[in-house]
């Protein structure tokens, strides 16, 4: 399908007011506990951008002064900000890896989440993660998030298409004992293309209060690359292969890969179509949030929050905003279609040339090849013998803790 018959209008008004709901389901079960996020999927960050400035953008600027500061400060905090990308990515290269399934690579990530939340940073596949980012592939930063999950109480947000992906990630869970997660789960065409036994499994974990399910009539983001978020996929095939040799890795639950973020301009200017394109996206998703937002519920969520409208004057403003904001929207949207097509910035052959030489610079040696998957992810061929001194170099890391202070502040 084209992009303009998906990125159209309605469908960027749809995006924006799901995303407005993750919001708002996010602040409910932060009431419940949920102090923090699993974002696994590229797709699901344009929401989250949109969540993220809901409240500080339409909600509390309807507040009186001193609600704004006693009660709205709040919003600022919680699962939205301490949301941490932890790369659920499937993808194990054009040849695959014998015996490993997409399930077995979702297993592994789910240790890896298992390790953060219980503080267990010597488990091996914990270790083997960062090792894939601090000397595999050098262009990721040690998120400081991590340490501040403490909890097994999480949200998790992800897309969902035919229901798979997230079905295998809910039994990988359950099955480390991590079952007070709460699903937030975007459902593309509105939920249709979830296909059996996957659609009535996601509907049973609604049902029990496990997920709540969003709607959405095009998930125009999902598998399109960085240049809708901004975050880049990377994973390293023939680590994976020979991870399963290893010690407390031997079960074949194993994956070798990371998430870089990369939005800022390169001196160089190499990647500044896709930042135009992600700023483009921004604005649009923003304005359109203004125009979705509904008054009655930005009331409720007023009075969750314990406050009200500050007087006529805020609420008129705020049946103001659809058309204040929308009235560019239609030409924006042009723009935008117009700057992805000229630069053909959704093809993978764009996001092979413009990751290339960041990702390959980040190789110690430079000595590796990538190719790119149709999601868009980046795969990191490095060669036999290369592969096998870093699984050596892995092992030897395991002899030694991660951290030499109790404090978590300096490396072993």
């Amino acid at each position: 399908m084209a992009l303009r018959d998906i990125i159209t209008k309605p469908n960027v008004l749809a995006f924006a007011k799901a995303g407005i709901d993750v919001a708002r389901v996010a602040q409910r079960l932060r009431r419940e506990g949920y102090e923090s996020m699993i974002v696994p999927s590229r797709g699901a960050v344009p929401f989250l951008r949109v969540a993220t400035s809901y409240y500080r953008s339409v909600v509390v600027p309807c507040m009186p002064r001193d609600d704004r500061l006693s009660k709205g400060y709040s919003t600022a905090f919680g699962p939205l900000t301490l949301a941490l990308d932890i790369p659920f990515t499937a993808d194990a290269g054009h040849l695959g890896v014998d015996g490993l399934t997409s399930a077995h690579i979702r297993r592994y990530w789910a240790r890896v989440v298992a390790a953060i939340v219980r503080r267990q940073v010597d488990d091996p596949h914990y270790r083997f993660f960062r090792f894939v980012r601090d000397e595999v592939c050098q262009v990721g930063h040690h998120d400081s998030l991590e340490w501040r999950m403490e909890s097994e109480r999480f949200l998790f947000i992800d897309t969902v298409v035919s229901g798979r992906a997230v079905c295998e990630i809910v039994e990988a869970f359950d099955a480390e004992g991590l079952d007070q997660i709460h699903y937030i789960l975007l459902l593309d065409e509105d939920g249709a293309a979830m296909r059996q036994p996957y659609r009535a499994r996601i509907h049973a974990l609604a049902s029990s209060g496990r997920a709540t399910l969003i709607k959405v009539p095009s998930l125009f983001t999902e598998d399109q690359g960085p240049a809708v978020s901004g975050i880049w996929s990377v994973v390293v095939p023939k680590l994976m292969d020979l991870a399963r040799e290893e010690p407390g890795m031997r079960d074949g639950f194993t994956g070798a890969g990371l998430y870089y973020h990369e939005v800022q301009k390169r001196e160089d200017d190499s990647n500044v179509e896709v930042t135009k394109a992600i700023a483009r996206l921004g604005q649009i998703l923003f304005q359109a949030m203004h125009v979705a937002a509904d008054p009655d519920e930005v009331l409720q969520d007023l009075e969750q929050l314990g406050s009200d409208f500050s007087g006529d004057t805020a609420l008129h403003n705020l049946y103001q905003q659809p058309d204040l904001f929308g009235r560019w929207l239609d030409h924006q949207i042009e723009d935008y279609l117009g700057h992805l097509e000229q630069y053909q910035l959704f093809d993978k052959a764009n996001t092979r040339t413009t990751a290339s030489g960041r990702v390959l610079a980040g190789v110690p040696g430079g000595k590796a090849e990538i190719d790119v998957s149709t999601s868009h992810c980046i795969r990191l061929h490095i060669e036999d013998a290369e592969a096998k001194r870093l699984m050596r170099q892995f092992r030897a890391s395991l002899a030694k803790p991660y951290w030499l202070d109790a404090d978590r502040t300096e490396r072993a």
